[in-house]
């Protein structure tokens, strides 16, 4: 592995993995099974290694190397699909996941989706701690699941700092990713990155922008593919690193 100025990080945003709960009704965010280990089979056989979190920042630090093609796979909100159905063909490729939950909805649902998706579970605090045992990192994408965009800097500092150390209690693990709620950084720019640092914070990821050139990302604004059923992931890892 070298990272170079030509390695290229796919990011890949996932939400939910299989069917919606019986009765409700389909969205872009849930992706079938047989599409997700297509995904999978797609980036092996294209040459994408898939990384954990840690190597990525820890890459970001200058301290890990890449290789020229890396994929990290993310799943968004914490569902409790992502322990019933994704971890399991994760496991099956042997691949490391991120999960990216916010806390106050730990052993809840996702009420703040009413409306535009289904209701259903998002994962306990003994879910959340199995899926850590299988590899996947819990990060923090928030406490109340607010678009930063809607929030003064003082609000976003909260969301991110409560969110933090309500997870580092829960999971005994060190939180140092930030998943922005609907991918919005809000206007606040270099002081919403200090700050993210200033609490411990190595990294915070949006939900679009594509396939990036890792020379010059940057670690607060790192950018994703997001990713739906009908999604050509093949066309999206070919189109010019931004």
């Amino acid at each position: 592995m070298a990272t170079s100025d030509d390695t290229r990080c796919a990011i890949l945003a996932y939400h939910k993995i299989g069917e919606p709960p019986h009765g409700t009704w389909q969205t872009w965010n849930y992706v079938p099974t047989d599409t997700f280990i297509a995904h999978l089979e797609l980036l092996a056989g294209d040459g994408w290694q898939v990384i954990s979190l840690d190597t990525l920042v820890a890459a970001m630090a200058g301290e890990a190397t890449l290789p020229e093609r890396s994929a990290v796979l993310t799943f968004d909100d914490g569902y409790q699909s992502m322990l019933t159905v994704a971890e399991p063909v994760l496991a099956k490729f042997g691949h490391p996941s991120v999960l990216f939950v916010p806390t106050e909805y730990v052993g809840g649902v996702n009420s703040f989706d009413t409306g535009s998706e289904p209701e259903e579970p998002i994962c306990t605090w003994d879910e959340l701690r199995e899926l850590q045992r299988r590899g996947c990192a819990v990060q923090s994408h928030s406490a109340g699941h607010r678009s930063f965009d809607d929030l003064s800097l003082e609000d976003q500092v909260d969301e991110a700092v409560r969110s933090k150390q309500v997870m580092e209690e829960h999971l005994d693990h060190r939180i140092h990713s930030f998943s922005f709620p609907f991918g919005a950084r809000g206007n606040e720019g270099d002081k919403l990155d200090t700050a993210l640092q200033e609490a411990g914070y190595e990294a915070a990821f949006r939900y679009h922008g594509g396939v990036q050139m890792f020379s010059g990302a940057d670690a607060f604004s790192l950018r994703r593919v997001p990713v739906g059923p009908d999604t050509d992931l093949r066309r999206q890892l070919g189109k010019e690193p931004k």
